[in-house]
């Protein structure tokens, strides 16, 4: 009987989870995450357990709070005490000590360190305690979060994809442009503990992993289609924009003035140049980021705050604070579209890139360098740009680019800026990237297939679904913060991880 109750519960809950434009300066590369915030009125349903979306969906309820505690208490009951010590003895062996409990887990200030630690070198930041101080409070709330993601997929049983894991790291060397071997060595460098790093990285996909398991067996209804297909068709007429946020979600009024500090806190390092996608990836309260939820926005779906600040944005930068009804947000418009055009990175680019490596082994190699980039710099036609290439034996290549990647965006971004050579240097070892836009073709926006428009649908239902449940679970769990540890945490901001 026991086991036939699991059972029908487990069915209920199954499918509840940016440059300044000096030429050959050093940048920060800032990945595309999209994402959105998402309005309180979308979580709110006239009776427990309804459906949030599709209704022909029946595994995407809401979890009841009964049964939430009454699989909640029996999960606990089962805890792995062996691998539960085997962490704790980790810990007691070293000078680390216990910041917060979440439940029947600990975040301790190694925890806290290597967040940190990985946020300013993925942003090409100096590590120090000034930085630490910006958001010590940010990132323990973040890893409560993750600590919370955690003991929800032991409930849900959400299968542990570590090929995802290791394709996220071999992202994150590639955006730092390193081998995974490098990135290794340079976690090393900056004291970056890499089992921890794992540890804490598989928790913050456990919503993509989510995702995954619930696009295998479920697929939107046809009616579904039907009305997002006429949506999109309704939407193609108006200015659209693409937007990624961090969003900080007040769940009590009393801590209203504590969140806007995060928020303006937060402000602080994007304004001193942290990539915005990585702090909204690990910072957000949202979580839409970590799903890559590719929806243009309109006036209709965008909040008023929200519209009101990026109609005067260009593409490529970040908002002040939005105060919302259910917390503060950050934006970053990543790219906006004119009605019945596609968006700027979508627009069919031919260009000609090279690259230019760095070997200086002499005063007269420098001096050729740097009259090289002044001309570059200066080449206003494709005729120019190659006649420099060719004078400076720079090899280049013609090709046509429809989905620009990050450098890519970057390159075109800048030589659109005054139509002359593109130019840039991802950091001090690389070479020096150019590019020059021969011709671009800005194609009429259509209608995507089923398959892409399913993959919104089922990714805006596990948001909504998971995000919901997991303010359940987190209301349930105890959750005790040692604030003199977290005070510590900055005394200790030396120690090697």
């Amino acid at each position: 009987m026991t086991k036939l109750l699991m059972n029908y519960i487990k069915s209920l809950i199954a499918a509840c989870i940016i440059i300044s434009n000096s030429h050959a300066s050093t940048v920060a590369l800032d990945a595309k995450k999209i994402g959105y915030a998402i309005p309180e009125a979308s979580f709110k349903s006239k009776k427990p357990g309804m459906i949030i979306e599709d209704k022909s969906s029946k595994a995407l309820k809401i979890l009841n709070l009964k049964r939430l505690n009454d699989l909640f208490k029996k999960k606990q009951q089962q805890i792995n005490a062996k691998e539960k010590n085997k962490y704790s003895k980790e810990i007691a062996n070293k000078e680390y000590f216990v910041v917060a409990k979440v439940g029947d887990d600990i975040i301790t200030n190694i925890d806290i360190l290597n967040t940190i630690k990985f946020l300013c070198f993925a942003s090409n930041q100096k590590y120090n305690k000034s930085c630490a101080k910006l958001i010590l409070n940010t990132v323990l709330d973040s890893l409560i979060d993750n600590s919370v993601r955690k003991q929800f997929a032991e409930l849900q049983e959400i299968p542990i994809d570590d090929k995802l894991i290791d394709d996220k790291i071999e992202e994150i060397a590639k955006n730092n442009n390193k081998t995974i071997e490098e990135l290794g060595k340079a976690f090393e460098e900056a004291g970056i503990n890499i089992p921890i790093f794992r540890k804490n990285l598989q928790s913050k996909l456990l919503l993509t992993m989510f995702y995954q398991m619930m696009e295998k067996s479920i697929q939107a209804s046809e009616q579904s289609l039907k009305q997002y297909r006429t949506k999109y068709k309704n939407d193609l007429k108006e200015t659209r924009y693409k937007v990624c946020e961090i969003f900080f979600r007040i769940d009590d009024k009393k801590n209203k003035e504590k969140i806007k500090k995060q928020a303006e806190d937060v402000l602080a390092l994007l304004k001193q140049g942290f990539k915005f996608s990585l702090l909204a990836e690990y910072l957000s309260t949202n979580g839409s980021v970590l799903l890559d939820t590719l929806e243009w926005k309109t006036s209709r779906n965008l909040q008023k705050p929200v519209l009101d600040a990026v109609r005067n944005m260009e593409v490529g930068t970040f908002s002040n604070i939005i105060e919302l009804k259910n917390g503060y947000q950050i934006v970053f418009l990543i790219d906006k579209a004119e009605p019945g055009k596609v968006g700027q990175s979508e627009t069919a680019y031919t260009v000609i890139t090279g690259e230019i490596p760095i070997e200086i082994t002499s005063q007269e190699e420098f001096f050729r360098l740097q009259e090289q980039m002044r001309q570059l710099s200066e080449a206003s036609s494709v005729e120019e740009f190659k006649r420099i290439c060719k004078e400076y034996s720079v090899t280049t290549e013609k090709h046509t680019i429809t989905e620009p990647n990050i450098i890519q965006a970057e390159l075109i971004k800048r030589h659109k800026e005054n139509g002359k050579t593109g130019i840039l240097r991802v950091d001090p070892t690389s070479p020096i990237q150019i590019l020059f836009i021969e011709s671009a073709v800005v194609p009429d926006a259509t209608v995507p297939d089923d398959k892409y428009l399913n993959s919104i649908l089922l990714q805006k239902k596990a948001l909504q679904t998971f995000n919901k449940n997991m303010r359940k679970i987190k209301a349930q769990i105890n959750i005790i913060i040692n604030k003199e540890n977290l005070k510590r945490v900055l005394d200790d901001i030396k120690i090697r991880t």
